[in-house]
C-alpha cells in the first residue's frame, strides 16, 4: 500500500496526485483512465474537482460499458476552496482520495474491485462524495434521502438516490446501487461509541444488493476502510488496533447535533487503513 499527502493549487494537481498514488499501488494509468485487474475508471478534472466514472472496458482512450452515471469530488454548498490538503490511500484492490479544505470539510472518491467471492460482474465499485451536480448533504442513521438532489456522502449509504455503483452482474445485470446501513448498520451505529468507554468499533463497509423475492446479496466488502461514529475523534486523527493504523475522517463536515438538516454528516464517519 502507499499513504501520500501534499497540498494541491488546482482540480488539475488533485488529479495528478491521484493517478500518482494509483500508479505507486501497481494500477494502470493512461490518460484520465486509471485500471486494474479488469477494472476500469475514468477521472477527469472539472472547475471545481474531480468527476468518477466506472467501465468494464476500454475503447480509444474511453470508458466502454459504462455506470450509469458519473461521481462527483467538489460541487457542494460549501465548494472545494484552493489550496486544499489531499489524502491518497492507495492498494492493489482499492484507491481512496480524501480532500481537506476550509478547515472543517471533506469530500473523498474511492473505487476497487470487490472482495465478494463469485460475483458475476467485474467486481468494480466506485463512490464519491456527490452523486449529482446538487450540493445538499443529507446523513442519516438510515440512510434515507429525500431527492435527486441530496447525497449521505457515505459509502453504499443508501440506496435511492446513490452516490455509488458496484459491476456484481447478478440477475442478468451489470451495474447496481447497493446499500449498506439499512442491513444490520444501524443497531451497531446506534449503541456507538459505547457509553463505558466512550469508543467507537470500526464496522465494515459492506455493499449488498436487493434482489428478487425480497433477499439481499453481499456484493462488496471493503479491505481496507470503516465506518465508525466520530463523536470522540478529531478528523485526521490515527487509531492503532495491533499492527494497523487507521486514518479517521468525516464523511463530510463533523457536526454533533443529532439532527439530519444541514450540511454536515453528524456523526458518522470513516476510517481508513495507513499503516
Amino acid at each position: 500500500m502507499t499513504y501520500t499527502t501534499g497540498s494541491a493549487g488546482t482540480p488539475a494537481d488533485l488529479q495528478q496526485a491521484l493517478k500518482t498514488a494509483a500508479a505507486a499501488a501497481g494500477w494502470s494509468v493512461s490518460g484520465n483512465l486509471i485500471f486494474n485487474d479488469g477494472c476500469y475508471f475514468a477521472v477527469t478534472q472539472t472547475a471545481s474537482g474531480l468527476d468518477l466514472s466506472g467501465g468494464t472496458g476500454t475503447s480509444s482512450g474511453s470508458l466502454t460499458g459504462t455506470a450509469p452515471g458519473t461521481l462527483y469530488l467538489g460541487p457542494s454548498a460549501d465548494p472545494i476552496a484552493y489550496p486544499c490538503v489531499w489524502h491518497a490511500f492507495a492498494f492493489a484492490g482499492d484507491v481512496y482520495f480524501v480532500v481537506h479544505y476550509n478547515v472543517e470539510y471533506f469530500q473523498y472518491l474511492a473505487f476497487g474491485k470487490s472482495t465478494v467471492a463469485g460475483l458475476p460482474g467485474t467486481g468494480a465499485w466506485l463512490s464519491a462524495t456527490h452523486r449529482a451536480t446538487g450540493t445538499s448533504i443529507i446523513c442519516d442513521i438510515d440512510g434515507r434521502m429525500g431527492y435527486d438532489y441530496q447525497t449521505s456522502a457515505a459509502i453504499f449509504w443508501s440506496r435511492e438516490p446513490s452516490n455509488n455503483y458496484v459491476h456484481h452482474g447478478l440477475d442478468g445485470g451489470g451495474w447496481g446501487n447497493a446499500m449498506n446501513a439499512a442491513l444490520g448498520i444501524q443497531p451497531l451505529n446506534a449503541v456507538s461509541p459505547n457509553a463505558w468507554n466512550s469508543e467507537a468499533i470500526l464496522l465494515p463497509l459492506r455493499a449488498w444488493l436487493s434482489r428478487p423475492s425480497s433477499m439481499v446479496s453481499l456484493v462488496a466488502d471493503l479491505e481496507h476502510a470503516r465506518t465508525l461514529r466520530v463523536n470522540n475523534y478529531m478528523p485526521g486523527q490515527i487509531l492503532t488496533l495491533g499492527n494497523d493504523e487507521w486514518k479517521v475522517f468525516p464523511w463530510y463536515r463533523k457536526y454533533i447535533s443529532g439532527s439530519i438538516s444541514g450540511q454536515h454528516s453528524n456523526s458518522f464517519g470513516w476510517a481508513i487503513r495507513c499503516q
